[in-house]
């Protein structure tokens, strides 16, 4: 569910432009209900006689305000494109015309239609038209130039909202395609990797080898292959992927790969993005084991410090020219990492790497430490 959603009104705001016509017309019912109220609280202070029936009257009076003030608003639509102060201005001009009509409604209502029923005959002769007319389309103005007035504001103030929400909602979706476009990099990389290995092993003429690195390689594409581009994982199922995949280096390298991995126990539940590790993981492969022709040791290390999840891959490997072997070569799959991170977790989110001071090279992210029980 998008952030809009959360937000009935705006998400009809952001649907039509404009509040739904349920809440429009909730708003001039109540509008007229308090008309009506307040007529009532007034006859009753004033003691006049047959109040009911003049109460009776009002409220036709209020229901033919009902119909106004939603003509009102439909013309008001007109104008939601309009800047605030036009659509203020055009609230408070609009609203002129509705109250000349109510006024002459009201005027009808009680001293045109039976009004011998209502009034005594002197009330009836100094009710002249022009004056209950112009008295009364004053109150009438008020009340449809505040109703217009409150309106324009809410409704601006709910656009407004659905924009920012709106705004925010694309802004989310832009983040998640760039977070699957980077996690889909990995796994054309990977494979390209992995069936140099394959290669390798049939051209050594190690068909057992090159058969079970097949077999292991199709099990390890159908495992990250159903998994969401977004999706996380826990660091143990993404450590189980990674030696899944080194199982498969090994076949083409043997004793020359060491593998050690150090993870407490109590971090196997830490929440990681998928696939993480394994640019880091296939950096040694390709830069560190292909380069040399020694034995290389690879250490995966996790801790938390600060409540970040610290976690790092290195290797040994040494060249006889230069300390590390990894000089020049790892730029793709770090920027790849870093950038995953940056756009996952902002300032939160980090990639250290440099070479050894011993010889080797050393990759260490950082990023939130979430449990799987806490949720992202």
């Amino acid at each position: 569910m998008g952030p809009l959603e959360h937000n009935p009104i705006a998400w009809k705001a952001h649907r039509s432009g404009w509040p739904d016509i349920g809440y429009s017309l909730l708003s001039i019912v109540v509008a007229w209900l308090i008309y009506v109220a307040l007529v009532a609280i007034r006859l009753a202070v004033s003691g006049i006689s047959h109040q009911f029936a003049i109460i009776e009257r009002h409220m036709l009076t209020a229901l033919g305000g009902i119909v106004l003030t939603g003509a009102l608003y439909l013309v008001l639509r007109l104008f939601e494109t309009a800047p605030m102060a036009v659509r203020l201005l055009a609230a408070l001009c609009l609203s002129g015309l509705p109250a000349v009509l109510l006024a002459w409604l009201n005027y009808d209502m009680l001293f045109v239609f039976a009004p011998a029923e209502l009034w005594p005959g002197d009330v009836q002769l100094r009710a002249r038209p022009a004056t209950v007319i112009s008295a009364t389309m004053t109150e009438s103005y008020l009340l449809f130039a505040t109703w217009a007035a409150l309106y324009t504001a809410v409704s601006s103030a709910i656009q407004g909202q659905a924009a920012r929400l709106r705004a925010a909602e694309f802004e989310a979706q832009a983040h998640a395609a760039q977070l699957r476009a980077l996690r889909y990099q990995i796994n054309p990389h990977f494979l390209f990797n992995a069936l140099n290995t394959v290669s390798a092993l049939i051209l050594r003429s190690d068909r057992d080898g090159a058969e079970q690195a097949v077999q292991s390689l199709s099990a390890f594409l159908r495992h990250i292959l159903t998994q969401d581009a977004m999706d996380d994982t826990t660091l143990a199922e993404e450590i189980r992927l990674q030696t899944m995949y080194l199982d498969i280096e090994h076949l083409r390298f043997g004793n020359r790969l060491d593998v050690s991995i150090s993870v407490p126990a109590e971090l196997a539940q830490a929440q990681v993005p998928a696939l993480l590790l394994q640019p880091l993981v296939e950096n040694v492969i390709r830069h560190a084991l292909g380069r040399v022709r020694t034995r290389v040791h690879l250490a995966v290390s996790a801790w938390v410090e600060d409540r970040q999840l610290h976690i790092a891959v290195e290797d040994d490997a040494r060249s006889s020219t230069t300390d590390s072997v990894h000089s020049g070569g790892h730029g793709v799959g770090l920027r790849n990492v870093s950038q995953r991170l940056r756009t996952r977790f902002g300032n939160q989110g980090q990639c250290r790497h440099g070479p050894l001071p011993r010889g080797g090279f050393r990759v260490e992210v950082v990023l939130p430490f979430r449990l799987v029980a806490q949720g992202a």
